[in-house]
């Protein structure tokens, strides 16, 4: 989760439910609900990390419906599940969430995320268009998500650490607005579906972000270590990194 700070709405006498907890939930979700995936599936869908030893209770499901009654929480979770949806699921998936809580979190890498890592378990290029979920199915633009440039990318920003630290935490913690999208729902949650590439990506998307949101990575200290960490060993992947740097700095 990128923006914890937009989940402003859970009293303290709450009831949260996270759906889809991956290897973090949140620490005020009182009851987390995953999927009855396979050992291996499950791992693949958390990002090929360790299964965690959750602190609250899990429930597993099959299906498509929520093994909940109406409105059995106050508030629920939703932070990177969306994308791993089939998107003939989505619909029902949404009512789900709706139907068992008047209000929620939602979390998602957007279309620019996806264009730079192409991750594989993701089934949709997605965007937020001022209230609404764009889904696009990332099969209409496969052969653009799978060229090698992006599997450089890819590379780059998962595999090869600093100091122990990888780029993912350093470029995406840093440039998050860029990358990702988050907000609180009430009520409903508004979505579409897409067949079109600039649906999702648009030419001045850029120009209407937010100024990046610099954690303990500055833009400088990214610069410094990829120059002196990167250069040498890995030069084609750091003239790549050094060329989004630049580019987002004079934007």
């Amino acid at each position: 989760m990128f923006f914890p700070e937009k989940i402003c709405s859970i009293k303290p006498s709450h009831k949260v439910l996270e759906v889809g907890p991956g290897g973090f939930p949140h620490p005020r979700a009182t009851v987390l609900l995953d999927y009855a995936f396979s050992e291996e599936e499950a791992f693949r869908q958390r990002g090929n990390i360790p299964k965690p030893e959750f602190t609250q209770p899990i429930v597993y499901y099959r299906g498509d419906k929520f093994p909940f009654q109406d409105q059995s929480f106050d508030y629920v979770i939703c932070s990177h599940v969306l994308e791993h949806i089939p998107l003939d699921k989505i619909p029902t998936f949404i009512s789900e969430l709706t139907r068992v809580a008047p209000r929620g979190f939602i979390e998602f890498p957007n279309g620019i995320y996806e264009h730079m890592c192409n991750a594989p378990a993701h089934r949709s290029l997605m965007a937020l268009h001022k209230d609404t979920i764009v889904f696009l199915d990332k099969e209409r633009v496969s052969a653009l998500l799978e060229s090698p440039l992006v599997h450089a990318w890819r590379k780059l920003f998962y595999t090869i650490k600093i100091d122990n630290i990888n780029l993912y935490n350093m470029i995406y913690q840093t440039y998050r607005e860029i990358f990702f999208n988050a907000f609180e729902w009430h009520g409903d949650i508004k979505y579409k579906m897409v067949t079109d590439l600039t649906d999702i990506i648009k030419e001045n998307q850029i120009e209407d972000f937010p100024k990046p949101i610099f954690t303990s990575f500055s833009k400088k200290n990214i610069t410094c270590q990829l120059k002196e960490k990167l250069k040498n060993k890995y030069p084609l992947l750091f003239r790549l990194a050094k060329s989004f740097l630049n580019y987002v700095r004079l934007h």
